[in-house]
């Protein structure tokens, strides 16, 4: 018999947990007591068998992601994401630069969603401590909430069409352009949206210096904008600029070049795969299918 017969058994203790570690050490102990009883009957006991026993360390738990940032900070911008659009936020002037969304023929075709009209300070601007706009900065000015990212293109999910009641998706707007000029614009884009079955919708105010302001200082922008990318060949883009003076349908006059907007916001919204001809050529409505969502 070996001196040490424990040294036969060959166990594993990396990354055991404490009550494996017990376990080893009581079957380590028993073993060796069992091979060292006595050695009076040395000569007719048989040579103890080997025996290995190895213990398994837990699996190690996959390592957590970390959580996409809901809101990203550019300098003086914010780009705050809503799930169903995305907010580009003027710190300056608590002002959306633009707002930007997906919409297809089947989203512009659901009614589901009811309008609820739960106006609400932006809760991603408040949870980082930014000085976000109120609904009641809005009340007896004359001026409506007017929505960049509308609620009726939201109309496919009650979840979506509530997050379009946040106060970074409104501007100041008359009530006659926004609940007559800007709606028939809004309406003719959805219309769009169900014949050409994929676009890209981004919206915007032109800021400039010589705003007026709301009597909490908010800014009043005197022009709007409103880019539509079609997203299916043959690819093509149209874009518009409305004013607060509008009231009546008067979308065949508002048509622009999408390098006016650029050269106006220092933005650019081009798509890649655009040539320089369609940024300077305005695109007529004729050419875009339409349905009735």
């Amino acid at each position: 018999m070996r001196q040490e017969p424990a040294a036969a058994y060959n166990f594993k203790m990396r990354n055991m947990t404490l009550l494996q570690r017990l376990i080893a050490a009581l079957l380590l102990s028993a073993l060796t007591t069992s091979c060292t009883t006595t050695s009076r009957n040395r000569s007719s006991e048989k040579t103890p068998e080997i025996v290995e026993i190895i213990i398994t360390p837990p699996a190690e738990e996959p390592a957590k992601q970390a959580p996409v940032p809901r809101v990203t900070t550019v300098h003086d911008y914010e780009f705050i994401d809503h799930k169903y659009f995305v907010v580009y936020y003027d710190r300056k002037y608590r002002l959306a630069r633009w707002v930007k969304y997906e919409l297809t023929k089947e989203q512009a075709g659901a009614h589901s969603a009811k309008r609820r009209n739960k106006f609400r300070a932006d809760p991603l601007l408040q949870n980082r401590g930014d000085i976000a706009v109120l609904p009641k900065e809005y009340r007896k000015t004359g001026y409506d909430q007017g929505h960049l990212a509308p609620s009726a293109d939201f109309a496919y999910s009650q979840e979506a069409n509530d997050e379009t009641f946040v106060m970074s998706n409104m501007v100041p707007q008359k009530p006659k352009l926004n609940r007559v000029a800007w709606r028939m614009l809004e309406e003719k884009v959805r219309r769009w949206a169900c014949g050409e079955e994929k676009i890209t919708v981004i919206t915007g105010p032109l800021l400039d210096k010589k705003m007026d302001t709301l009597p909490t200082g908010l800014p009043i922008p005197t022009e709007f904008f409103k880019i539509i990318h079609d997203e299916t060949p043959p690819k093509k883009s149209i874009a518009f600029i409305y004013n607060q003076s509008d009231s009546k349908n008067v979308l065949k006059n508002r048509i622009v070049t999408l390098s006016t907007i650029e050269l106006r916001t220092g933005e650019t919204f081009t798509p890649p795969d655009a040539t320089a001809e369609a940024t300077r050529t305005p695109s007529q409505s004729t050419p875009w299918k339409e349905c009735t969502p």
